[in-house]
């Protein structure tokens, strides 16, 4: 049975493996923000002592519980059976047991041409999930090329208003 576990420096060739399977750019930007050694929030997904997949998250500084989703890949002989999704459902419980009010993530319409997007299946998931469309930043990455952040609230809607105690400040 796949189970999501803390990252750990022996399990970082495995991940930017298999991030760089999907996307050699991403490879290299993950190596990078995992090159000072900080796994911490990330997590990854083992199946019979095999990583086969990594996701995780990053808090938002100054937000009221925000946090981004990281790098989150599963490699391809696991895709389509659900391990994806599930690992998702595994990290949104962990964040809502910390009492993370919402999460983003970020996600490209990429593709080749005459061909679906190769974030498609990720964006099917997310939305499966809850996870709402907010902004699409147009041309962001290229030409063409967009980047649309989705959200999704982890507390139960209600009466969510600022205390006297909160500080609100400027990006």
């Amino acid at each position: 049975m796949p189970q999501l576990r803390p990252m750990y420096l022996g399990d970082l060739h495995k991940v930017i493996e298999i991030i760089e399977s999907h996307d050699e750019d991403d490879a290299e930007s993950a190596a990078a923000d995992f090159s000072d050694g900080d796994f911490s929030n990330q997590y990854v997904l083992e199946k019979d002592d095999v990583v086969i997949g990594i996701t995780g998250f990053r808090s938002v500084e100054g937000t009221d519980n925000t946090c981004w989703l990281s790098w989150t890949y599963l490699h391809g002989d696991s895709q389509g059976c659900g391990l994806g999704r599930g690992m998702l459902i595994n990290l949104l419980d962990k964040l809502r047991d910390i009492d993370c009010r919402k999460i983003f993530v970020k996600v490209s319409d990429y593709k080749e041409e005459g061909e679906v997007s190769i974030y498609e299946r990720a964006l099917k998931v997310y939305q499966s999930l809850g996870f709402e469309e907010e902004v699409v930043n147009k041309h962001f990455y290229d030409k063409d090329e967009n980047q649309m952040i989705l959200g999704l609230s982890l507390r139960e809607t209600g009466d969510e208003t600022l205390d006297e105690d909160t500080q609100v400040i400027e990006e």
